[in-house]
């Protein structure tokens, strides 16, 4: 082989080496990247979930707090015999 192919085959292999660890440079970082982006989608999926829990939580409250108010509209209405007798003797 002439000194000049000799020259330029070294420079390719080089050259091939570096990109070789160039990609693996960028497989590295793309990995960390991604258990990153996994984290935070965790993250958010708990705060999604607790938003959810107190919503619930809200929701249930209210529906006590009217049944209640439904009962004691109902108890209300409701008026015992003595004083249908009473108004009616008016």
């Amino acid at each position: 082989m002439t000194p000049e192919l000799e020259l330029r085959r070294s420079d390719l292999l080089k050259k091939a080496g570096v990109s070789v660890k160039h990609a693996h440079a960028e497989a590295a970082l793309q990995g960390k990247e991604l258990v990153f982006d996994l984290g935070t989608k965790k993250q958010s999926l708990d705060r999604q979930r607790e938003v959810v829990c107190e919503l619930e939580r809200q929701v249930a409250a209210l529906e006590r707090s009217s049944r209640r108010w439904r009962d004691k509209s109902a108890a209300a209405a409701v008026k015992p015999p003595i004083f249908e007798r009473l108004i009616a003797a008016e």
